[in-house]
């Protein structure tokens, strides 16, 4: 899974690097991300010498310290990991530069997932008095710890929580341009992409909850490892597919829908995004739009870059002063 991830990195950053000559911040928590992924991978493959995929009662007592602090240490970077993927992806949100309401609700996402990342991280450390309790088991009777089940129970909410926001964050943008029903929904697809590990996240929870309460912690380590592992390279690839579109073009001219080869161009380009200002005065429209910058003149109904609808979704020109307000929008 992480050869897959990383080849989908190495692709958007050819993508950004190569093709659209930039690289942005977003792109380097992606390769954060994909790195935590690597380290987590290794860390699992490091603890199968300690006993990961054995009944606990089969396993020798010194077995289990060295098992315990390579797995607490994959926690706190599967934790660290998805915080890179979702701030990646509110990153990419942001750089949309859409209305203030957009961005303010997408800082106080990112606000609400570094919080909750950072006690996830926090409680991994050092949710035991004293800490060396946390992977030595002498030591758990007389120690003060945080209890592991209600904030596992916590952790995969606010974990779910961030994803469903995240997933209906760029809806109401999308919602709000007057175009065809069509259009929205491949914006929205679009947009929301990079949520798609939601649904992994949900599986991972459905298959802890069996887990929970047993004891057997070296053997059931192993399934939830594995749904880990899964959930965050799937988030790093969705992340990174929205970006791969000018990549696209280029191997797949087709998917622009246009036999004009000359369309095709407007791949590397970026759009704007335009809402028309309401005036009570008499004479002026409404007028809202999304087309490419520097692309074609014509726009295409299959292409969710090029939407050109005026007043009531009409095509033909409207008498009056259009009063409007331009927000590019860099697509890259």
């Amino acid at each position: 899974m992480c050869l897959t991830a990383t080849f989908v990195l190495g692709l958007r950053m050819y993508t950004r690097g190569v093709i659209l000559r930039t690289v942005a911040i977003d792109d380097w928590f992606c390769i954060a991300a994909q790195v935590c992924a690597w380290i987590f991978a290794i860390l699992g493959f490091a603890n199968i010498q300690n006993g990961y995929g054995v009944h606990i009662w089969n396993l020798y007592l010194v077995k289990l310290k060295p098992f315990k602090q390579n797995d607490l240490a994959a926690e706190d970077i599967f934790a660290l990991g998805i915080w890179f993927v979702k701030t990646s992806i509110l990153l990419f949100y942001l750089r949309l530069n859409p209305e203030r309401r957009f961005r303010q609700w997408t800082y106080g996402i990112m606000a609400f997932v570094f919080v909750y990342s950072l006690i996830s991280i926090l409680v991994f450390t050092c949710g035991c008095i004293p800490v060396t309790a946390m992977w030595d088991m002498t030591q758990m009777a007389t120690a003060k710890c945080v209890d592991q089940l209600a904030f596992v129970y916590a952790n995969a909410a606010f974990n779910l929580l961030s994803d469903l926001m995240t997933l209906i964050l760029p809806v109401k943008l999308c919602w709000a341009l007057q175009t065809t029903l069509k259009q929205k929904v491949l914006l929205c697809v679009v947009l929301a992409m990079g949520s798609f590990a939601c649904v992994i996240a949900i599986v991972r929870i459905v298959t802890m909850m069996p887990f929970v309460h047993s004891m057997d912690f070296t053997w059931y380590k192993v399934t939830l490892a594995k749904w880990a592992m899964v959930e965050i390279n799937v988030g790093i690839i969705c992340a990174c597919l929205p970006v791969l579109r000018p990549l696209l073009l280029r191997v797949v001219p087709q998917l622009a829908g246009s036999k004009n080869s000359g369309a095709d161009k407007q791949s590397d380009e970026s759009y704007t995004l335009r809402n028309a200002v309401p005036r009570k005065k008499k004479g002026i429209r409404n007028w809202d739009y999304l087309t490419t910058v520097g692309g074609t003149q014509n726009p295409r109904e299959d292409d969710v870059e090029s939407v050109h609808v005026r007043p009531n979704g009409k095509s033909e020109s409207q008498e009056g002063i259009i009063l409007s307000t331009e927000t590019k929008i860099t697509y890259h």
